[in-house]
């Protein structure tokens, strides 16, 4: 899979869509900064609970009706700048669903991540109450830097497991008859051997962003570079976006003709 050819055909995706796109990302930016800063003027600490529950579960849904409007974009199927509530809501049970799914797929790493993150803290806390007992090289490797690895190992492998799900909910969007399950297990299966793919793809835009990060410094003399990098990261995020959906395309066209020819060798 070449990543050039992926961002090339995305880029020919936008043509007479980038605009409609980014207005759409423009959007779903606004409604959920304006979730969080509602949730600062609430003074009453459960009534705040509340209701950063409850935007917890809305934003989820929108997240999906978002990825399913870039896909509509990258289809050149219509689409209308508030498509992402409706399509989040419609399909709101599925998307946790999944994502509960997804949980329970990640439950043995985050609990390694737990272990290892309280054992962490632990022998930082027992070097800060003992610290005449832990003054020998070896005992500082033994109470700070082996657990510290186990920790950054931990990490890793978190991030490579949830790689293999990242495919879910673009999946969702072309099988609604699927079951939470088989969405989960059919993102599994087409990104074994396609996550480092995955991985460079997104490194790939790591330019764009310095680049970004150069023009909010620059801007910084004038006015609040905040304001300027987010308006180039809105701008940056349907190229980002329908490049992840040519990724997931093409990974579907590829596993549709490898089955096609076992089929007929059958």
């Amino acid at each position: 899979m070449i990543i050039s050819e992926i961002k090339k055909e995305s880029k020919i995706k936008l043509t007479g869509n980038y605009i409609k796109a980014v207005f759409i990302t423009l959007l779903y930016i606004i409604i959920t900064l304006l979730l969080d800063l509602i949730s600062n003027t609430i003074t009453n600490n459960f009534l705040q609970l509340c209701y950063l529950i409850l935007i917890s579960i809305i934003s989820l849904p929108l997240s999906y009706g978002f990825v399913a409007c870039m896909i509509k974009i990258s289809r050149q199927e219509n689409v209308s700048l508030f498509d992402f509530v409706t399509l989040g809501l419609n399909d709101f049970s599925k998307v946790w669903k999944i994502f509960g799914r997804m949980l329970l797929k990640l439950f043995l790493p985050l609990l390694l991540i737990l272990i290892t993150f309280l054992g962490f803290n632990f022998c930082i806390l027992m070097i800060s109450f003992n610290s005449e007992l832990f003054n020998s090289t070896l005992s500082q490797i033994i109470t700070f830097i082996i657990p510290l690895i186990l920790l950054i190992i931990s990490l890793v492998y978190l991030i490579a497991k949830s790689l293999l799900y990242s495919l879910s909910y673009y999946i969702l969007y072309d099988n609604q008859n699927y079951t939470s399950k088989q969405i989960v297990e059919k993102s599994e299966e087409l990104m074994k051997g396609n996550r480092l793919n995955y991985l460079l793809l997104m490194i790939s835009f790591i330019g764009w962003y310095l680049l970004i990060s150069l023009i909010g410094v620059i801007s910084s003399y004038f006015i609040n570079p905040t304001i300027i990098v987010l308006i180039c990261s809105i701008m940056l995020s349907p190229y980002i976006y329908l490049s992840l959906v040519t990724f997931y395309e093409n990974l579907v066209f590829d596993k549709n003709q490898t089955d096609n020819k076992v089929e007929n060798m059958e």
